[in-house]
This record gives C-alpha cells, structure tokens and sequence, in this order.
C-alpha cells in the first residue's frame, strides 16, 4: 500500500496531498477538497478521469494523453496508453467484461 494520497479540486483536477491540508502544490480553491481513493497517480487519473496537476502530479503530460485516448472522443495517436486501460474502459463502455 502507497503513503500517497490525493485530493481532488472543483475543477476537476487531481493532485497529491490531503483533504485537512490541500495540496502539496499549494493551489488554493474556495469550498472543501475531496479525497481520490487511489493507491498511485496513474490510478488517481484513469480510474476517475480527472486531469492531473503539472505542477505535483509526475508525469502530468503523459497521463493527461492517456485520459484523453480513453475519456475523449478525439482520436490520440502515438500516446502509448497501456493496454490495461483500453481493456477496461473498452469493456466498460462496451458492457463486455475485460
């Protein structure tokens, strides 16, 4: 198990940190951050579709190709988005199990 954690601001947007102090960034945002049951950034990301932070979230690029040749109906090329990622929302969108 991870010591990572992340929260999740109203724009939907993912970051490290904890719901009693924000984010490790330092962005701020009027209301409550939300928790992101996640055991790493790549599963914050996928799993929830929220776009990751540039400035705390490692490979923030990378990810956001991802979710967007997942989530997006633009079509990503050359993205290398994993095949673990394709098979469960393709099977999910699709109503086939993975």
């Amino acid at each position: 198990m991870s010591d990572l954690s992340f929260v999740s601001s109203n724009t939907n947007t993912v970051h490290r940190g904890t719901q009693e102090d924000g984010p490790e960034c330092g962005t701020q945002q009027k209301g409550d951050w939300a928790a992101v049951d996640a055991d790493d950034e790549e599963e914050a990301v996928m799993d929830y579709n929220l776009q990751p932070c540039t400035r705390c979230i490692e490979n923030s690029y990378r990810l956001e190709q991802w979710r967007k040749d997942i989530f997006s109906a633009t079509v990503m090329h050359d993205v290398d988005t994993p095949e673990k990622w394709k098979r469960k929302y393709d099977a999910f969108y699709t109503g086939e199990s993975a």
